[in-house]
């Protein structure tokens, strides 16, 4: 087990304690610069990284927005983001990842579209706890092996479930959990 390492910097406390942790990305992520460019971060938000085989962990020391294709076409396999930095992503986030099977954004608010679309081995579950808001569509398109749709605070999905298409292309889909408002229209 890691010890627990703090480094002061202008009278905080900044952990050096990973936080985030990315796989498969090493070989595309191979340092805190580019990782720091890739998540449209300041390097100085990030007090830790290490690239650990093919994957990489940091500890980000801010919260932030996932911007617009940010791992698409990549070969991640993962995303855990333990303490919650990532509050909100554009667009095509993950689209597509071949490779992606699971994610971890314990405080993700919103996204606009493609969050998770077009990664067919992601699953089974994709848990969303805080989601209020896909401003738009195909949020989960042709992600196949999604069997449980874990969004019970989500007030917008797009104009409507249907047009937007968010759950097209789930066959696997076994349990949605939605609010009250969306489960009539699936």
């Amino acid at each position: 087990m890691r010890s627990q390492r703090r480094l002061y910097r202008n009278q905080s406390v900044v952990s050096l304690i990973p936080n985030t942790f990315i796989g498969g990305v090493a070989s595309e992520i191979p340092t805190k610069a580019a990782l720091a460019t890739k998540l449209s971060i300041s390097e100085s938000s990030i007090s830790y990284f290490a690239v650990v085989g093919s994957d990489i962990e940091a500890a980000i020391n801010v919260e932030f927005q996932l911007k617009n294709s940010a791992f698409s076409n990549t070969n991640i396999t993962y995303y855990d983001d333990r303490e919650g930095k990532v509050t909100s992503a554009t667009q095509y986030t993950f689209y597509p990842c071949a490779y992606f099977k699971w994610h971890n954004f314990p405080r993700l608010a919103t996204f606009i579209q493609r969050f998770v679309s077009d990664c067919p081995i992601f699953g089974p579950e994709a848990l969303y706890p805080l989601l209020i808001s896909v401003t738009s569509g195909l949020g989960w398109h042709n992600s196949a092996s999604i069997e449980i749709l874990y969004i019970p605070k989500c007030t917008q999905l797009g104009a409507s479930v249907l047009y937007n298409n968010n759950f097209g292309g789930m066959a696997n889909l076994k349990k949605n959990i939605l609010p009250s408002q969306f489960r009539n229209n699936q």
